[in-house]
């Protein structure tokens, strides 16, 4: 029999021990999460690095595309050769009898960039089957501005302000406002020039609280702030904005061009040079990383042949089945190189 006097400490032994294992098994899980934490993070920077190394890949490869391409009717021809009359560039009629051609349509119009960080899928819509906010009359912008959730009358006087905004003149239209309107609300005067970003709308009387709750995204995906363009080709339009605008009503295109010349422009069916490409990426982790570019090619500009306009780039957490990632033409007639977004 053990004398408790001489091991007087002999029943503490067994705590200690679970209190050490306690703080140990504690330790270690702090140290695994802190672990695991550190790996995502590092996948997905990964992820990250790897979805703009793609888009900036397929944007390069898109662009060198669409410049040695042929406007022609309905859209580009890949791979047309110019015969010695098109040396100026003017779009091509025959280049689509070709049977070998290859046809990029500009009404959506979707090919794959396969880059080396996976494919990229490009969809190209021709600018020219957007509402143009710097030079879209006020029936237009109504249409488009109610179209986004916007109460008729609300969207009535948001058209006319945004027209009152952009005009190089001072003189107010009904529902619109000028430097007097401004001055009564505390805000900067227009500036009575084309919008140069999207977020310019802000700065837009009675925009702000209506922008709160607007669908952006969709403004953009409709919308361009190309100063080119003017009226809406239907051939080129998206079948939501096509219905939005009610060109899906018997309404006759002349009906929204304010002289003939515009009438002309709206029953065009050649692409413009102003073209809006969507980027599409799919990474390893299941995430759709999107940018959307318009890219307007330059006549006789060897120095710059294409200026170039972000209008969005974002991450899509829906579900990435939605997004088919099937077979689809390939761009030809491409290099590989870096390409660098405009500041």
């Amino acid at each position: 029999m053990v004398d408790s006097r001489v091991h007087p400490q002999s029943g503490f032994v067994l705590p200690y021990v679970l209190v050490a294992i306690a703080i140990l098994s504690m330790a270690s899980i702090i140290a695994i999460q802190r672990t695991e934490n550190t790996s995502r993070l590092i996948t997905a920077i990964q992820e990250e690095t790897n979805a703009q190394w793609a888009l900036m890949s397929a944007e390069a490869e898109t662009i060198f595309t669409v410049l040695t391409a042929i406007p022609v009717e309905g859209g580009l021809d890949l791979k047309a050769e110019r015969d010695i009359s098109d040396l100026f560039g003017s779009p091509s009629k025959g280049a689509r009898e070709s049977p070998d051609a290859e046809f990029w349509s500009a009404a959506g119009g979707v090919r794959r960039s396969d880059t080396a960080y996976g494919p990229v899928i490009v969809h190209y819509r021709d600018a020219a089957g957007l509402v143009a906010l710097n030079n879209a009359d006020l029936a237009l912008l109504e249409k488009l501005i109610t179209s986004l959730g916007v109460q008729p009358e609300a969207a009535k006087t948001m058209a006319a302000t945004l027209v009152d905004y952009r005009d190089e003149d001072n003189r107010r239209q009904f529902r619109g406002a000028e430097r007097a309107s401004y001055r009564l609300h505390n805000k900067l005067p227009p500036t009575n020039s084309p919008l140069r970003s999207y977020g310019e709308l802000e700065a837009v009387l009675k925009w702000s609280q209506p922008l709160q709750t607007l669908d952006m995204q969709r403004l953009k995906e409709q919308a361009t702030l190309s100063p080119t363009l003017f009226v809406v080709k239907k051939s080129f339009a998206a079948p939501d904005l096509v219905r939005a605008l009610e060109l899906d009503r018997g309404v006759s295109l002349d009906d929204i061009a304010r002289d003939d010349i515009e009438a002309i422009f709206a029953n065009d069916t050649y692409p413009s040079g102003v073209m809006r490409f969507s980027f599409t990426y799919q990474g390893s982790d299941g995430r759709l990383t999107q940018r959307a570019l318009e890219i307007e090619r330059k006549v006789n500009a060897l120095s710059k042949p294409f200026g170039k306009f972000c209008i969005y780039e974002r991450v899509v957490l829906d579900d990435p089945s939605k997004f088919d990632l099937g077979p689809v033409s390939e761009l030809k007639n491409v290099v590989f190189s870096p390409s660098y977004r405009a500041e």
